[in-house]
């Protein structure tokens, strides 16, 4: 790992489903390499993958509590080191943090309230700490080719890819049409990491997300698939579904009545129109069942 940063590979370099060495290193549970990517070569903790996920989110969803607390003890660290780097001084309030995080394996951290042992405190856990490698101009990822890839190898490499998502969103098919919804998420979600500017591929997982209840995130695929091909009606069609799906019937019938209005031959599309339609008169009819009125007059009912 430090022969390749030390020939200039970007730390916070992504692989295709967003994460970086943190990431990956928080995954497998391995903490000095953690350690290292934070001390030495200031990786950005911040930096989320596909999933929203920040390397400490990585190994709280692995149930690693021991990995999540470390990154969030030597990230207060390292906080603390680029403080005084700047100020020649530690805030009370940095100092207290770190050691709170320390007393969790040195009890006798706890309870230290003078300036002076704090202070000596925090400079012993930095010492046992690698400090911030020399800073290096970042080059690109080294390559097992001799010289760049010409233009028709570069097209070879993406049909690559695009015939492997097309295998990947094949199996989500399959896994939807037999209502394992959770296969096909995983399926159609490793399509999109291989071709990310596959609208129908956000479509599909949205359907898929419906089917499991993930009412939220099948409305975000669906206006993925909006935001990539905003003349196709199913994206609209998956996007009402999805709103009434959260009982948001009325928004059901905008977005459906937007997506007409770019493609009305859509067949999915009106059919989800009239489906969402409906929905919002039935909806009517039980409120005035319930209380007597109907919900868009707003007079009181004595």
């Amino acid at each position: 790992m430090r022969w390749l940063f030390s020939l200039g590979v970007d730390v916070n370099g992504r692989n295709m489903g967003d994460s970086t060495a943190a990431h990956s290193a928080a995954g497998s549970g391995n903490i000095p390499s953690l350690i290292a990517l934070i001390h030495e070569f200031s990786c950005d903790l911040e930096l989320q993958n596909d999933l929203g996920q920040t390397p400490r989110d990585v190994a709280i969803a692995r149930g690693d509590q021991d990995t999540a607390h470390a990154i969030e003890y030597h990230k207060k660290l390292r906080a603390a080191r680029a403080t005084f780097v700047q100020t020649k001084s530690y805030t009370l309030k940095d100092a207290r943090d770190v050691l709170e995080l320390a007393a969790a394996d040195d009890s006798t951290l706890r309870g230290l309230t003078e300036k002076r042992e704090i202070v000596a405190a925090i400079e012993k856990l930095l010492a046992a700490v690698p400090g911030s490698a020399p800073s290096r101009p970042t080059k690109p990822a080294p390559t097992l080719r001799a010289t760049a890839a010409a233009p028709n190898e570069r097209a070879e490499e993406s049909d690559a890819l695009v015939a492997k998502s097309q295998l990947a969103k094949d199996r989500g098919n399959a896994a939807f049409t037999a209502r394992d919804f959770p296969r096909a998420i995983k399926a159609f979600s490793m399509a999109i990491r291989l071709d990310r500017t596959n609208h129908v591929l956000y479509s599909n997982r949205s359907a898929a997300y419906v089917g499991a209840g993930q009412f939220e995130e099948a409305l975000t695929d669906a206006q993925k698939c909006v935001s990539l091909a905003p003349d196709w009606g199913k994206g609209y069609a998956r996007q009402a579904c999805a709103l009434d799906a959260m009982g948001q019937h009325a928004e059901a019938v905008k977005a459906c009545a937007r997506g007409l209005a770019r493609d009305s031959a859509c067949d999915a599309l009106r059919r989800q129109f009239e489906a969402s339609k409906l929905a919002v008169r039935d909806a009517n009819a039980r409120y005035k069942e319930m209380w007597g009125t109907d919900p868009n007059n707003n007079q009181t009912h004595a």
